[in-house]
């Protein structure tokens, strides 16, 4: 899992991507398809 967050983080970076998008990805990856909607939808109510 530390692997997964480093290289998401340092991949964000580089391509200059907000952290919505890093925390969407995250979730695709690791939870599923199923509940990443559900992380974009908590952060569009923010």
């Amino acid at each position: 899992m530390t692997i997964h967050a480093i290289l998401l983080i340092i991949v964000a970076k580089i391509i200059r991507a907000p952290y919505f998008f890093l925390a969407v990805g995250s979730q695709a990856n690791v939870g599923g398809a199923a509940s990443a909607p559900i992380v974009a939808q908590a952060f569009t109510l923010l």
